[in-house]
């Protein structure tokens, strides 16, 4: 069969079928993307929703049409959700979007606190002639971790 040929029969699919065709390949491709994060395989998911391995497979090549109760059921089984409104999808990027801004605020913080210690421990080293049997170094890195610890917390 020709590159035309194959070009003149991919113009006569209907768009309906391209759009459920692309549709259905992103659903099982997020399926994949799910097992393979949570380190299962196909036949955990067969086990899971009581199917055999085979008909999962069928079912992850893409051209599988999933229902929404089928896509249900593998969203319950796997504990993610794998279609998305856009409205869902706008909730999780502003969700995640306040976790980022959070981390770096808190690591923002952070750094000026351990300077400003870092500062003030240095300066108050200078004028004490105490000797530690730990060194200036060992302290700093107590007091930092210690700082990690609280803020992590």
């Amino acid at each position: 069969m020709s590159k035309h040929s194959i070009k003149l029969r991919a113009q006569k699919v209907p768009a309906e079928i391209k759009l459920l065709v692309s549709k259905s390949l992103a659903t099982a491709k997020q399926i994949n993307k799910i097992l393979e994060e949570q380190g299962k395989t196909q036949r955990d998911l067969a086990n899971l929703l009581g199917k055999k391995e085979s008909e999962i497979s069928k079912w992850l090549q893409g051209t599988h049409n999933f229902t929404y109760k089928t896509i249900c059921k593998i969203e319950i089984a796997l504990g993610e959700q794998i279609i998305f409104t856009s409205d869902q999808a706008i909730q999780n990027i502003t969700y995640y979007r306040a976790i980022v801004t959070n981390k770096t605020s808190q690591n923002i913080l952070l750094n000026n606190v351990q300077k400003t210690i870092n500062l003030n421990y240095l300066n108050t080293r200078k004028l004490t002639t105490t000797t530690d049997n730990l060194s200036e170094n060992q302290d700093l890195i107590k007091i930092n971790s210690l700082l990690e610890s609280c803020c992590n917390n």
